[in-house]
């Protein structure tokens, strides 16, 4: 009897704690395959486009630091996204 009684607590906890996820976090959302990140602002950092290639480049000499405020980072399948330093 003990143990019928643990699995239905332990079902019922379960459930409630499922029932307060977002359904947004089971559910994939699709992207253009030519999408790229959004860039908000850059400090010691460039980023330029052209077409769905994008290139990030942190300018700047030993230990420089870029960075980079994306308003998203989505990335599509026929986009490139290139990270490189210059100094």
């Amino acid at each position: 009897m003990k143990l019928k009684h643990k699995k239905l607590t332990s079902l019922l906890i379960l459930l409630s704690f499922l029932s307060y996820m977002p359904l947004s976090t089971t559910t994939a959302m699709a992207i253009d395959a030519g999408t790229l990140p959004t860039l908000d602002n850059s400090i010691n950092g460039s980023v330029t486009t052209d077409g769905n290639r994008m290139d990030v480049t942190v300018q700047g000499g030993s230990g420089a630091v870029g960075q980079f405020d994306w308003k998203d980072f989505n990335v599509g399948s026929g986009a490139h996204v290139n990270f490189g330093f210059t100094g």
